[in-house]
């Protein structure tokens, strides 16, 4: 069966929670193509690196949020080729 983009096998009816979000919130929704980016020592780039520059930019506009997330990516992997589309979708609360 195909899924829609962000679900996985593993996922039920029961997984579905409403979150309430409040103004300052950011959502992001990328590909695993960000987190998964393997530098120079097959290392990721991960998960809490990618969320440290959403951190750390968090003042700034959603537009700014994802060339900061794709920099980062980029410098952590260097000249290591990647194999892996990157995309995501930065939305903040106002």
């Amino acid at each position: 069966m195909d899924y829609p983009i962000g679900i996985v096998d593993e996922m039920s009816e029961e997984d579905d929670e409403k979150i309430l979000l409040e103004s300052g919130d950011i959502v992001v929704i990328p590909t695993d193509g960000f987190y998964e980016s393997v530098g120079n020592r097959k290392s990721l780039f991960g998960v809490n690196r990618m969320m440290d520059v959403v951190r750390k930019h968090r003042n700034q506009s959603a537009n700014d949020i994802v060339p900061a997330m794709y920099t980062a990516s980029c410098n952590y992997t260097q000249e290591t080729p990647q194999k892996d589309d990157m995309a995501t979708i930065v939305i903040k609360v106002l």
